[in-house]
């Protein structure tokens, strides 16, 4: 997964020119995809795989009406809730963030085209796989 940095400054630059197909504030910070990227890949036969949240699954969607939405779905939220404290990275607060945006997605995630429950890493990659394989048909 490649990620091009950019100034705070320099994201709203873009954002208020247009040149995002996609963007977000999450958990405190500014993510987006811009329409080049987006037009590169397709240009050259390719279909973007972007990881991204609800907001800019519905922005994507809106962009491209052939985007296809796949909804990851945590095992449980108490499991998540353990995964993201085992990690040390986040304080409670950032924790508690998460989890409360988790269950606003959760209720979004009907809005998907497909949902894949993240209990088994393998057995969700092969399905997100075959959503992928069976789409480009």
């Amino acid at each position: 997964m490649d990620y091009d940095f950019v100034s705070q400054a320099e994201f709203v630059g873009m954002r208020e020119a247009g040149a995002f197909a996609e963007w977000a504030e999450v958990h405190g910070h500014c993510y987006g995809t811009t329409k080049s990227f987006v037009a590169g890949e397709c240009a050259v036969g390719r279909c973007p795989l972007l990881v991204i949240d609800v907001q800019g699954g519905r922005a994507m969607k809106a962009y491209d009406p052939r985007t296809v939405l796949v909804f990851l779905m945590p095992h449980s939220l108490g499991e998540m809730a353990e995964r993201l404290r085992a990690r040390r990275t986040e304080s409670a607060d950032a924790i508690e963030r998460r989890l409360n945006n988790a269950r606003r997605e959760i209720a979004e995630s009907l809005q998907y085209d497909y949902i894949v429950t993240n209990d088994e890493l393998d057995l969700a990659c092969d399905q997100v796989r075959h959503v992928i394989l069976d789409r480009s048909k």
